[in-house]
């Protein structure tokens, strides 16, 4: 009997864990802002670049060819509008979401615009590597939201958002303490 109960203990125990876990990510979890998703996929995106010359460095001259007909492939897909040959992207766009604690609701058009967003930015790479593998290593974006953006480049923060503003002035300690100390009197 005092095993049976050990082991509801450890299930329960378990559980409550497990449910500790998922509150905290659902707490995590906040809703984004387009701002939010644009600096979410710029710093992917960067992610992305340091990748990509990790892997055109890595590349044996005589696959160049080959390499260069796959990129060709890949840029005639993702030019196209979102659509199932492309849907990869959506479940790219979710793991991204999470990745930084982000939500959007997905019958949203700021989730569809984030999809795009994830779309250009996955073109954008391509395109690169074509570049680079044509002997135009340097040659410096297509789209405009990434063209800032390289390996060695990281996207500027663009400043503060205003729910980073709240968030900084709801936690910020000497917040009360300077509401105290000046409110003594209007006529000195």
């Amino acid at each position: 009997m005092r095993a049976v109960r050990k082991a509801s203990a450890e299930t329960d125990a378990m559980f409550e864990m497990m449910r500790g876990k998922v509150a905290a990510r659902a707490a995590a979890v906040v809703p984004a802002t387009s701002v939010d998703l644009e600096r979410a996929i710029r710093q992917e995106f960067h992610e992305m670049e340091i990748q990509r010359l990790h892997r055109y460095a890595e590349a044996d001259e005589y696959d160049t060819g080959e390499i260069l007909e796959n990129l060709r492939e890949d840029e005639v897909v993702l030019s196209r509008p979102y659509n199932e040959q492309n849907g990869f992207t959506t479940s790219a766009a979710d793991k991204l979401l999470e990745k930084h604690g982000l939500y959007v609701d997905r019958n949203g058009s700021l989730y569809w615009n984030f999809v795009d967003q994830v779309l250009r930015a996955e073109l954008e790479i391509v395109r690169r590597q074509i570049a680079a593998f044509r002997g135009n290593p340097r040659q410096r974006g297509f789209d405009r939201l990434f063209a800032d953006i390289g390996a060695h480049n990281p996207p500027s923060s663009g400043g503060l958002t205003l729910r980073e503003l709240i968030e900084r002035y709801q936690n910020d300690p000497g917040r009360f303490a300077g509401a105290h100390s000046g409110a003594s009197g209007c006529g000195g």
